[in-house]
């Protein structure tokens, strides 16, 4: 694939993914399983450790903004090493917030009512590390 290709492919998975963001932001939630009751909670009404485990999700709105404010300022130039790196940095920070994500459950939030953009949040995300990782591959080439 041409490596100018793969620029507007990191345009539009960029402009997804900062909407999915903002969806889930908007429409959902991450939920827990909470034993005693055998109830699903969601994370943000838990009083102490967790209530702010959505911004790991949510983060993603400002760090993907930035990757397609950066595509479309160098739109024009294939991709290089130095464009690889900062989208590496960029997915390297999500991940370090998906990290800090421990109550919260992906699976049981992906099976609720507005689940759909949790799927849709990681299938991007895995899409953004697959396309830079072979356009990193096809750039050392």
């Amino acid at each position: 694939m041409n490596k100018s290709k793969y620029r507007y492919i990191f345009i539009i998975i960029s402009l997804i993914q900062v909407l999915a963001s903002f969806l889930f932001y908007k429409y959902s939630m991450l939920v827990f399983l909470l034993e005693e009751r055998s109830e699903i909670y969601p994370v943000r009404e838990m009083a102490s450790i967790g209530s702010d485990e959505d911004f790991g999700i949510i983060v993603g709105i400002p760090l993907f903004l930035v990757l397609v404010i950066f595509n479309f300022i160098r739109i024009k130039n294939p991709i290089r090493l130095i464009d690889n790196l900062v989208i590496y940095f960029i997915l390297f920070i999500q991940l370090l917030y998906l990290f800090f994500i421990e109550t919260g459950s992906f699976v049981l939030t992906i099976q609720q009512e507005y689940g759909w953009i949790l799927a849709l949040w990681l299938i991007n995300y895995c899409l953004l590390w697959f396309f830079n990782s072979v356009s990193f591959v096809s750039s050392i080439k």
